[in-house]
């Protein structure tokens, strides 16, 4: 497959970190939810838990569609959809990663940040992006 995202999606996801999460679950019931993303590579990364529901649908169907929004709802926006990875490994790296990339800063107390990322039991959602459709405006 070629790339999916065109150097306009990559500005636009640099740019913006607001989106919405949309899932499904085993009957076929959307369930979305507001998430930070931010673009690492050629995936978007956004933050989770291991009890959420999201968590449980994605690991049942790996695949979610992503609505990212300027700062207000009649801005522009992006939807990209593809298969999305749990990752576990490196819960607290990776959730810096994605905070450092989200909001171009460190957390304010670095320590208390890595130990809420362990009590809440955080971890990323990576979503590879196989289509993209952005707004018509």
């Amino acid at each position: 497959m070629g790339e999916v995202l065109s150097e306009q999606h990559r500005a636009f996801l640099e740019a913006n970190h607001t989106a919405v999460m949309a899932t499904v679950d085993g009957v076929g019931r959307a369930h979305a939810v507001p998430v930070l993303c931010a673009l690492i590579g050629e995936e978007l990364w956004s933050s989770g838990t291991d009890l959420r529901v999201r968590t449980r649908h994605l690991e049942a169907r790996p695949y979610a569609t992503l609505t990212v929004l300027t700062r207000g709802f009649w801005g522009e926006w992006l939807t990209l959809a593809g298969q999305v990875e749990i990752r576990r490994d490196a819960r607290v790296e990776d959730n810096l990663r994605l905070y450092r990339v989200a909001t171009g800063r460190d957390p304010d107390d670095l320590d208390e940040y890595r130990a809420a990322m362990v009590a809440e039991r955080r971890l990323v959602y990576v979503l590879t992006p196989e289509r993209v459709y952005p707004s018509s405006r």
